[in-house]
């Protein structure tokens, strides 16, 4: 997904990365969010039992594979696969739904996309969480929320998804979705030039000469407990 400058205030841009193929509002996107509308299935909300994981691998793998191979049963089974809760066909069916894997005979849902990708989100997928941000910021699939988009985003962000760590940076430095925080921002933003993301690296450039040299030291410091 393209990159996308919105202007904020005099003279400043909001940059925020969208790791998709949607072309939406000021978010820096992620690589891995990169249909049978007729009958959508209810999202499960209940994680599967761990003894059940290995049977859900096993059938989404079987997915999977008739997916790449473009059968027609591939998105039957995956949406099996999903209804029962496990949440990387959750992400798989919603990036479907989203239009990112161009899957023939599928017409693309936003809201369905939004859906499942909540749910796998909910499940603990660390790129679903992400990409629910992104939906969250732009409206995508309903009303947009842009607490709720940082909500997605801090989520993503302490599981080391370094896009998140960029966008919540920006969102603290803009107060866009939450309060304004300078200082906040500025940590976010250096875990994500840790994580080697070029724009954040600038972007702790520009955010370094409007702090004082008691906030850096606060900023500098809290990420040097950050694990990804």
């Amino acid at each position: 997904m393209a990159v996308a400058l919105t202007a904020v205030g005099a003279g400043g841009y909001a940059v925020l990365r969208d790791e998709g193929n949607s072309g939406q509002a000021p978010i820096k996107p992620d690589a891995a969010r990169k249909t049978d509308v007729a009958t959508p299935i209810a999202a499960a909300a209940i994680t599967p039992p761990v003894e059940d994981r290995a049977a859900l691998e096993r059938q989404f793998q079987d997915a999977v594979q008739a997916l790449t191979a473009n059968d027609p049963v591939g998105i039957d089974k995956l949406k099996a696969v999903a209804n029962q809760g496990y949440a990387p066909a959750q992400f798989r069916l919603g990036r479907i739904y989203d239009g990112e894997e161009g899957f023939s005979g599928i017409t693309p849902d936003k809201t369905q996309a939004r859906l499942w990708t909540q749910r796998a989100a909910e499940g603990g997928v660390s790129r679903a969480m992400h990409n629910l941000g992104l939906m969250y910021y732009a409206g995508d699939g309903g009303q947009p929320d842009r607490g709720q988009a940082a909500t997605w985003f801090r989520r993503a962000a302490e599981r080391g998804i370094v896009d998140s760590q960029y966008n919540l940076g920006i969102m603290y430095r803009e107060g866009i979705g939450v309060t304004l925080n300078p200082t906040e921002a500025y940590k976010w933003l250096l875990i994500a030039e840790a994580g080697g993301d070029k724009e954040a690296a600038q972007a702790v450039a520009d955010l370094k000469a409007e702090l004082s040299a008691p906030q850096r030291r606060i900023a500098e410091f809290r990420p040097t407990g950050f694990r990804r």
